[in-house]
C-alpha cells in the first residue's frame, strides 16, 4: 500500500510517499523448493522463503 503527496515549492515540487509492505502479515511461503510437491520427497511441503513481517518505507524526491 502506498500513500503519497506532492508539495509545490517554488519552481519545483517535493514528492513524498509512505509504502507499507505485507499489510496482512500472513508470514506465508513465497516459493517452494524443487520436488516439494512429491510425496516421497523429504522436502514435501517445505517452503524456501517466508514473507517478512510488515515493513515501512519512507521516500522523498525533489523534482526541478
Amino acid at each position: 500500500m502506498r500513500i503519497g503527496r506532492t508539495f509545490a515549492i517554488g519552481r519545483g515540487r517535493l514528492e513524498t510517499a509512505v509504502d507499507l509492505f505485507n499489510v496482512t502479515n500472513h508470514n506465508a511461503d513465497q516459493s517452494v523448493q524443487n520436488g516439494t510437491n512429491q510425496l516421497y520427497s523429504p522436502f514435501y511441503g517445505i517452503g524456501v522463503t517466508r514473507q517478512v513481517p510488515r515493513a515501512l518505507q519512507l521516500s522523498a524526491r525533489f523534482v526541478f
